[in-house]
């Protein structure tokens, strides 16, 4: 968290766009009080987004922007050091400057209520895409992908919170359009997107 007292008063501050000061004067305690606001806002924005998303419709059905797999064993153990090598220097991006701007605890109240929000949801639909692509055989890596969704969809928000969105905003877009974002292929930020 900002250390408001060593900022002083009439310092123009800026939260990634979420909160502005000019020649007012606020409090420490007001100050932090505008910016949980303005997180509370985006998060509730973000949710309401996320109401819409059509998990998994389109999973399976070829769409040329994409690389696609077929198998949950794929999009993990075939693509699975690309996803990781991919998705985890943006976690850390993500997170070094999200630490900076909103602190830990907003980053944890995301993830908490991105997963409450969509979990039951998301399992759900997944569970119908694992029957109608034939993939029960493949269960032992479900909690695993599970997990990556609902931290893919935490991070989104947090893009939205800080009001930058990049990578992990552009994954929600995908999970919109009813695919399933599992890895990438190509040095990022060249490459695209490999789906299940």
């Amino acid at each position: 968290m900002y250390d408001f007292a060593a900022m002083g008063k009439k310092e123009l501050l800026s939260f990634g766009g979420i909160v502005s000061v000019s020649s007012i004067i606020y409090s420490d305690v007001e100050l932090l009080g505008m910016l949980g606001e303005k997180i509370g806002e985006r998060m509730e924005a973000f949710l309401e987004e996320a109401k819409s998303i059509r998990w998994f419709e389109n999973s399976g059905k070829p769409n040329e922007k994409y690389d696609m797999v077929f198998s949950l064993y794929e999009a993990c153990d075939g693509w699975g050091k690309q996803y990781f090598d991919v998705w985890e220097s943006r976690v850390c991006e993500l997170e070094d400057i999200a630490m900076k701007k909103i602190g830990d605890g907003a980053i944890d109240d995301a993830f908490d209520t991105v997963s409450a929000a969509i979990g039951d949801t998301v399992w759900k639909k997944f569970g119908e895409l694992i029957n109608r692509q034939g993939l029960g055989d493949e269960l032992a890596v479900c909690d695993e992908l599970f997990n990556n969704i609902k931290r893919d969809m935490a991070w989104a928000c947090v893009e939205k919170v800080l009001d930058t969105p990049v990578f992990f905003t552009m994954l929600s877009e995908i999970y919109e359009e009813g695919y399933f974002p599992c890895s990438w292929n190509g040095e990022y930020p060249s490459g695209w997107v490999v789906v299940l």
